[in-house]
């Protein structure tokens, strides 16, 4: 003889026809907490992109620091390097201007001796 459950003994375990299925207790802790997990997991995935970014950023930064100190070593260098041709440009200039003052007057000698 077979013995069928009553609709009330049916959702008394579980085996019902009610619209949404019951969660234990436990599913749905192990629910929320997996979901809390989750949400660990992708704040912790967003808070590493931004160290990964500001790490980029501070070797970019650091690239540009180094480069603008070349440059600074650079732009030193060649202001000493014309500082000393427009040193060496005067002493220049006063040699051709003594030369010039001896020319002058060795063609003035010349013109009184003929």
């Amino acid at each position: 003889m077979e013995h069928r459950l009553s609709s009330e003994e049916s959702v008394a375990k579980g085996l019902g026809s009610s619209s949404s299925p019951k969660i234990s207790p436990n599913k749905s802790t192990k629910t929320t907490e997996l979901m809390a997990e989750h949400t660990n997991f992708s704040s912790i995935w967003i808070t590493l992109n931004n160290i990964q970014r500001n790490t980029d950023e501070l070797k970019e930064n650091r690239t540009l620091r180094n480069q603008y100190e070349e440059l600074q070593k650079s732009l030193e260098f060649h202001i000493a390097k014309v500082e000393g041709l427009e040193t060496e440009n005067k002493a220049f200039k006063k040699e051709v201007s003594s030369l010039k003052k001896v020319v002058r007057n060795a063609e003035e000698e010349k013109l009184l001796l003929t």
